[in-house]
């Protein structure tokens, strides 16, 4: 008893530290643990204990973005203990990681076994709602949007009777993150805006960077460099030296972000430096789709300064990637952007080779924004006039279906007045 009693004392003090951001003195006590208690104890006590202690690990490795060491402890936890409800967000944490490190249809698999354990164990709406969400995170990834929607409002209709703003703010994020890949852009703002001020109100300042964040996106979308980068400076001036540190990820897409702003403005110089930034960070990370999305943009901005060595180094970073974990929507944006290069080398057969592939995984993960953006470059790649034309009618038919939805007439006009759109809609009244 005097042992469990010592080793409890330790979990506490372990809380403690985590608590105080001391991650890596807590995982030390959390460890010490595990090899004092081995897997096979028939101490319930002690096995309480150690199975506490797995998923605590489990967690704290998560806040050091840790995914994949993360997932051994959490895999550790489910074949040690009985099965319970506890099982469901267990399977609920093992299949989001199994998805942050690129590995979805892994992910998928579990999360669909988390949810049949819904219909054998009595659960709470919460419980409930944490199952969908997670199949919504995985969707998303997996660029299966409209099911990725379908799960996050199933979770959201299910915190409605209930007083929890944190996760209904969460989940209000992910629900315009869907709509904003889709291209439904008013609605991916105002599903931000009702996120941001949930967060504001529970003064929770990290979380309202990477909303604030998010929304700057939804306007890059709309070609709205200026507003995009308030946004985006706001966002990092509300990140403490803590946060810069522990979430190393999110620091990345800021800094990324901002150089994808200023790179928009013509602030070329200050863009490099924000990209720079960007990379040193992504160095310490293992976020595979943060990366992905830094060397596309990185590739952007190489090209529209005519580096197109840099640009196709870039661009073959992310493919690498994204051919390993099956990233359809980055490879759409990486093949896109490729075809640009090719374009600039004046190799248009080649050009026209990587925007098939593109136009092809752009519609499989309905992705309308890029597609309209691809038909516009194959137009101007194209001497047969006729083939030309039907580009154009194809960018313009799409960039019709994409304002179709909106009911917000400011974003609606924003987005039509465009240089870039009027560029595609100005083409059709010739």
């Amino acid at each position: 008893m005097t042992v469990l009693l010592r080793y409890e004392g330790q979990v506490t003090v372990a809380q403690e530290l985590v608590n105080e951001g001391s991650f890596h003195q807590a995982i030390e006590i959390y460890t010490d643990i595990l090899r004092a208690i081995p897997a096979e104890t028939i101490d319930p006590d002690a096995r309480k204990i150690r199975l506490q202690s797995l998923k605590s690990r489990g967690d704290v490795l998560i806040q050091c973005e840790m995914p994949k060491t993360a997932i051994v402890d959490y895999e550790q936890w489910y074949q040690e203990a009985e099965e319970s409800s506890e099982s469901i967000a267990i399977l609920c944490k093992i299949a989001k990681h199994y998805s942050m490190i690129g590995e979805a249809h892994t992910a998928l698999k579990i999360g669909k076994e988390a949810q049949v354990l819904l219909h054998f164990y009595p659960t709470t709406p919460l419980q409930e709602a944490a199952v969908y969400r997670v199949l919504g995170y995985i969707r998303m990834n997996l660029g299966q949007l409209d099911e990725a929607h379908r799960e996050y409002q199933k979770a959201f209709d299910l915190l409605e009777s209930l007083d929890e703003k944190l996760l209904q703010a969460t989940i209000l994020n992910e629900i315009a993150i869907v709509d904003s890949r889709q291209s439904i852009l008013d609605k991916s703002i105002k599903a931000y805006e009702q996120s941001l001020a949930f967060y504001k109100e529970l003064e929770l300042h990290r979380a309202t960077a990477i909303v604030l964040s998010n929304l700057g996106e939804s306007y890059q979308q709309l070609f709205d460099f200026e507003t995009a980068l308030q946004y985006h400076q706001e966002a990092l001036s509300m990140l403490t030296e803590d946060d810069k540190s522990q979430k190393p990820s999110f620091l990345c897409n800021v800094y990324r972000n901002i150089g994808l702003d200023l790179n928009g403005l013509g602030q070329f110089e200050a863009s490099v430096q924000y990209f720079k930034r960007a990379i040193s960070v992504n160095h310490i990370i293992r976020d595979r789709n943060t990366s992905m999305q830094l060397f596309n943009s990185c590739a952007l901005s190489e090209l529209s300064q005519g580096n197109v060595v840099a640009a196709q180094e870039m661009v073959q970073k992310c493919l690498d990637i994204a051919n390993s974990c099956d990233a359809k929507s980055h490879r759409a944006q990486a093949h896109y952007i490729s075809g640009l290069i090719h374009q600039e080398l004046y190799d248009l057969a080649t050009a026209n080779r990587e925007w098939q592939k593109a136009i092809y995984l752009a519609h499989e993960t309905g992705q309308s924004m890029l597609l309209w953006q691809i038909h516009a470059a194959m137009a101007e790649c194209i001497t047969n006039t006729e083939i030309t034309e039907v580009h154009y009618e194809i960018a313009a038919d799409i960039i019709d279906q994409v304002v179709a939805p909106f009911t917000d007439d400011t974003i609606r006009e924003k987005f039509l007045n465009a240089p870039q759109t009027q560029a595609v809609l100005n083409k059709m009244q010739l």
